[in-house]
């Protein structure tokens, strides 16, 4: 059940789609701040600023890779196959991919990877 804050956005509406919004899976899996605005940037791309958001993400990725602190996360949430279940496998990936970061620093330049390859279908007008 989506709790009642959660039912109304202000500035937009891009995540009111989602059954499992990005904030509920940052609260259960205690996302740290830096990595949690990654993360929206990634799950809102295509709903919101394109291109302009997978930047801002790769900049959080890059500031969490330079100071960022890891943790473990518990990826047996049950919160997470909900939230994984509203996405493509490549956009899946990517989220996953930031997700694994806040474990692993030195997985950023794989993330990136995972960005810039969105970006360039998004350049193509391929979403």
């Amino acid at each position: 059940m989506i709790a009642k804050g959660l039912r109304q956005q202000v500035g937009g509406s891009h995540y009111l789609k989602y059954r499992v919004q990005p904030l509920q899976v940052a609260e259960d899996l205690d996302l740290t701040p830096v990595l949690f605005c990654a993360f929206k940037y990634l799950v809102r791309y295509k709903d919101k600023n394109g291109l302009q958001d997978l930047a801002k993400a790769k900049h959080c990725v890059d500031l969490f890779a330079e100071f960022g602190k890891e943790k473990t996360l518990n990826f047996d949430d049950p919160v997470l196959a909900d939230f994984f279940e509203q996405f493509s496998d490549e956009h899946g990936k990517m989220l996953y991919g930031c997700l694994r970061l806040q474990m692993d620093r030195h997985f950023a330049p794989q993330l990136h990877v995972l960005i810039d390859q969105a970006m360039e279908v998004m350049r193509n007008g391929k979403v």
